[in-house]
């Protein structure tokens, strides 16, 4: 396991334990679902676009697949650009040699834990979806949406924030 000074990061295990949350969806869900799903809904919940039951699958495969590849890809991205490459505040003292691995570590787990809150918000939104498709008259509310991506919204608001403050330069560390 990828461990950060002696313990395992967390936000890799939230990021795992959400793919086998999505891998349970497929397998609790996968033939209970009718053959033609609604993929769509207008204001009201109502459905308004829809598609066959393996695209949907396959639609929702090729987005788990693809963000699971970008997390994992863009720390190891990270090791291999060259330090002048990189669009971090101050990022001179950040990446000098004595910080640098630190500073990777921090990026690392920063990037999952994004991750793994927008894989959060995935995995729940296909999950209202499925659901409203086991309704006798399929229909979502909408609300469980809101419930998703406003936390969403607040946690990328609050992440952006948090890494600018990160990657201040220290009291007493110059201008270098």
């Amino acid at each position: 396991m990828v461990t950060t000074s002696n313990r395992v990061a967390t936000p890799l295990v939230v990021l795992i334990a959400l793919y086998v949350a999505a891998l349970l969806q497929l397998v609790c869900y996968g033939s209970r679902l009718p053959e033609r799903v609604a993929v769509h809904f207008g204001g009201d919940g109502s459905p308004n676009g829809w598609s066959t039951r393996s695209c949907f699958w396959l639609v929702y495969g090729a987005l788990l697949v693809g963000s699971a590849l970008l997390w994992i890809a863009i720390p190891f991205a990270l090791r291999a650009t060259p330090a002048r490459s990189l669009n971090l505040p101050h990022r001179e003292y950040w990446l000098a040699p004595e910080r640098r691995e630190r500073t990777l570590r921090f990026l690392r787990d920063w990037t999952w834990w994004f991750g793994a809150v927008l894989t959060g918000a995935l995995v729940g939104s296909f999950q209202a979806v499925i659901l409203g498709n086991l309704r006798p008259v399929v229909h979502v509310d909408n609300r469980v949406f809101h419930l998703l991506f406003v936390p969403f919204l607040i946690f990328t608001a609050v992440w952006t924030a948090g890494g600018y403050l990160r990657f201040r330069l220290p009291r007493g560390a110059g201008d270098r």
